[in-house]
């Protein structure tokens, strides 16, 4: 018998192959969306990582302004765990077209390692290698490369290979610069030997205790932060030492002059005392040496009152792309932690509404065999395999397809980096807690129905519930339009209250579904209207002329208006926050600052003017460093700290920016001399921005122009895009399965009332239109109610998944309303045309004599 029983439990799911498979395809779409999103972050991480750590790429960067010396290299030697290696580094400008970061290489050295993409590493001293992003202007193997700068003393090599640097992760982004245009085009390695340069440019540092961490990671990020504490406290005194260093050696050689002048002026004193000396042209001499000496005076003046140099820390996150790529992926794993988190529990509702619906539906069964003698555990063993292998096959299936499909799939639509490899793996953590969801959803619910079954008599489980009992509901009230309705909408409106639970179930889970299609096309909508919103709402100048002493820009027609103001970039930090770099504008004329950025208080919702006193600072600098109105910050400017006051907080959505009056400047720093010019221009296709650029820069006041369309910082999103695109994706396929379920139960608990009317003589379109007129009421509520979930659930997902210097506008567009909508009512008429085939084949007679 047991034998027989237990066969049964497999006959049971050959019978219902379209409910058992629906049911692993909701454990699918739920464990797969929530495994593999959720895998995604953390496998973008692991493979930036691996390929950072396999071609070593350096935690630190120092920089001086005075350049470093062996002094400095020698400073490093002190610290313990770190491999340190300096270096040359120049910024050529090849033509009006090319600006290129030429570095200097060694065939010993252990960081920073190139991956060649096309030749060979060189081998020679006339060798050099190419960023392969070079080959877009032309270059090939083989072929000479001049370079005419002063700082290099070859000229001409031989390109031997196209490479990718781990210093570069962008595609793109080669970072920017104080000259030309302001971007670096391209990057090229040439040996050591070939600069000419004093004093290395920077030194590279690698920490021996952060060697396989995963880059970014808070363990990483913690164990970076102590060891980069430590090199600052090793430096602590050394601007000082190399001012004193340079001091000391710009004397040395200025009283060297000096001392040849005075034995210069001795010789010519000597000569006016011989007879017959031309004594006109003695003098002329003797004041040209007393010039020269004024001159020496005035160096060596100078020279006593230079200021110390400034020593830069720069960590990864100052390489190009580098700190983008990781935003992105912790929007993703943030967006990760709530999206699929929601869609998992949609899918677990239903599957245990589906659950609970199919054993209820076979009490007669369970009190028959209670009356045969079976053991509750005998009779919930078909239960138990059926629930078991439903949501074990689909934790099992969603987990394998979602790692091994979404995490490889999105990565390669990060093209826009140089990670050459994608590192995946199983996160078990998030496979636990799947399968426990699963598992809850499936097994979970059958055991709680069978507790609640089993504890019945066999005579009660062998007849059938009596059904509910019709009660009039508020529409009967309202007589005028009750009276107007006719039989079959009548009928179908008592029934929807009728089955409270029922449709509760159902308004709950297609508004669960909407709302993560809308949630997926608002957070589209946001990342789509970051750009646009910030530089057309809040910036309305187009870009940054930065010169040597401002003059007008407006010979050219293509500019319409024009600013001097300072631009600089600071630190900022408080007690309470780590230290932010901030972009400061200090405009020349308070009165027309509105005209180019909009102040826009978040706290009082209106336009704001530039406060005498005081700085407004944008609302996600605020938000990381913890400030409000009133309180002071640190500014670190050319090794000078200042306090500052916080006296507003206006809306920005990219970067961080600090706005200040003039007066206050000058109150904090000493003398205002803007030497930068924000300009608004017409609208400008690319190749009149670039002409425009070209005309600028042929004044000899100009060293760089910038437009902001060009600076990038928030093109990494685009991928962010494709992502939400496959939830939008997942969540339409989820509110198929949820539908059809939701039908698929409907219907079976009430095969006897839709034969029944059959055979009172209803035709197939008539039994249909009973069915779809109840999930059509149903279907709206939940849309309606969806469209609230899903704008909650949007704001909810962006105000968490915001990263480094980015706030997403909370904005979802009103044909994102009416799609979510579409889409819901789609599926909705699709279930619908696979009830109506079902319909159509119920066995009447079976159905009306089931029970007995």
């Amino acid at each position: 018998m047991k034998n027989v029983y237990l066969k049964s439990s497999f006959k049971e799911i050959s019978s219902s192959k379209g409910k058992f498979i629906s049911i692993i395809l909701i454990i699918l779409l739920g464990t797969m969306l929530f495994v593999g999103v959720r895998s995604t972050g953390p496998d973008l991480s692991n493979s930036a990582s691996s390929y950072v750590n396999n071609y070593h790429l350096a935690d630190l960067q120092i920089i001086s302004t005075m350049g470093l010396t062996e002094e400095d290299v020698q400073i490093l030697q002190k610290g313990e765990n770190l491999v340190v290696e300096a270096g040359f580094s120049a910024t050529y400008e090849k033509n009006k077209e090319e600006l290129v970061q030429i570095l200097s290489y060694s065939n010993d050295a252990n960081l920073n390692k190139w991956k060649v993409i096309e030749g060979d590493l060189p081998k020679s001293n006339q060798e050099i290698v190419l960023d392969y992003k070079a080959k877009e202007f032309g270059f090939k193997l083989g072929e000479e490369y001049k370079i005419n700068s002063p700082e290099i003393e070859n000229k001409t090599f031989t390109i031997v290979g196209f490479v990718n640097s781990p210093l570069y992760l962008s595609t793109s982004d080669r970072g920017t610069t104080d000259s030309g245009n302001g971007n670096i085009d391209y990057f090229a390695y040439i040996p050591k030997a070939a600069f000419s340069q004093d004093v290395y440019s920077q030194l590279f540092i690698k920490f021996l205790d952060t060697e396989n961490l995963v880059a970014d990671s808070s363990e990483y990020t913690s164990i970076l932060d102590e060891n980069v504490s430590k090199v600052e406290q090793l430096y602590a005194d050394r601007p000082e030492k190399r001012l004193e260093e340079i001091q000391t050696k710009a004397k040395e050689t200025l009283y060297a002059n000096l001392q040849e002048i005075e034995q210069g002026k001795e010789q010519v004193e000597l000569a006016k005392m011989q007879s017959g000396a031309d004594l006109s042209s003695l003098d002329a001499e003797s004041e040209k040496l007393n010039k020269l000496e004024n001159e020496i005076d005035e160096k060596i003046a100078e020279v006593e009152t230079m200021e110390e140099p400034v020593y830069y820390f720069q960590t990864r996150s100052s390489n190009p792309g580098y700190q983008d790529y990781f935003d992105s992926a912790t929007s993703i794993t943030a967006i990760a932690g709530i999206f699929p988190a929601f869609f998992l529990f949609i899918a677990v509702l239903v599957t245990f509404t589906t659950m609970s619906r199919m054993v209820e539906e076979n009490r007669g069964e369970i009190g028959t065999l209670k009356a045969l003698g079976y053991k509750k555990i005998e009779i919930a063993q078909k239960y138990i395999i059926y629930t078991l292998l439903a949501g074990v096959l689909g934790v099992g299936l969603g987990t394998v397809i979602g790692t091994k499909t979404l995490p490889p799939f999105i990565f390669h639509l990060f093209e826009e980096y140089n990670i050459p490899t994608f590192v995946g793996q199983y996160h078990w953590n998030y496979i636990v807690q799947a399968l426990i969801a699963g598992l809850f959803a499936t097994l979970g619910s059958a055991l709680y129905v069978l507790w609640k079954d089993l504890r019945e008599k066999p005579s009660t489980l062998m007849r059938p519930r009596a059904p509910k009992s019709g009660k009039r509901i508020l529409l009967e009230r309202i007589t005028p339009l009750w009276n107007r309705l006719n039989f079959n909408q009548k009928v179908s409106y008592r029934n929807l209250f009728r089955y409270k639970s029922r449709m509760i179930m159902a308004i709950v889970g297609i508004s669960g579904c909407t709302g993560l299609i809308l949630a997926g096309y608002g957070i589209k909508n946001s990342i789509e209207d970051l750009q646009p919103k910030q530089f057309s709402e809040i910036l309305h100048y187009q870009g940054i002329v930065t010169m040597d002493r401002p003059t007008a820009l407006t010979h050219s027609s293509l500019i319409t208006e024009e600013m001097n103001a300072v631009v600089e970039s600071v630190s900022v930090k408080n007690k309470t926050s780590s230290s932010q770099t901030v972009s400061m504008i200090s405009p020349s004329r308070t009165e027309k600052f509105n005209n180019y950025v909009s102040l826009h208080d978040v706290n009082k919702n209106r336009v704001t003017v530039l406060p005498e006193v005081g700085a407004l600072i944008t609302q996600k600098l605020a938000k990381d460093m913890n400030v409000e109105n009133g309180d002071t910050l640190s500014i670190n400017k050319d090794s000078k700290t200042v306090k500052i006051r916080v006296v507003g907080i206006v809306k920005n959505y990219a970067g961080h920016f600090m706005y200040i009056a003039p007066t206050y400047y000058e109150e904090l720093f000493g003398d205002y001399e803007p030497t930068s010019v924000l300009i608004k221009t017409k609208k400008l296709s690319a190749s009149e921005q670039k002409n425009l650029t070209t005309s600028l820069l042929e004044n000899s006041d100009v060293k760089n122009v910038s437009f902001f369309k060009e600076s990038g910082g928030i093109q990494q999103f685009g991928s962010l895009n494709s992502v939400v695109m496959i939830m939008i994706i997942l969540s339409g396929a989820l509110a198929l399965v949820v539908l059809y379920n939701l039908t698929n139960i409907n219907i079976s608990e009430r095969i006897r009332e839709l034969s029944t009317i059959k055979v009172l003589g209803f035709y197939n379109k008539e039994v249909t239109s009973y069915v779809m007129r109840e999930s059509m009421v149903l279907s709206l509520l939940g849309i309606l109610l969806g469209f609230m979930v899903g704008t909650y659930l949007h704001r909810f997902i962006l105000t968490t998944a915001e990263s480094g210097n980015i706030v997403f506008p909370l904005t979802i567009h009103w044909s994102s309303f009416v799609y979510a909508g579409l889409i819901t009512l789609f599926f909705n008429f699709l279930v619908i045309g696979i009830a109506h085939f079902k319909l159509k084949h119920i066995n009447m007679i079976d159905a009306l004599k089931s029970n007995e």
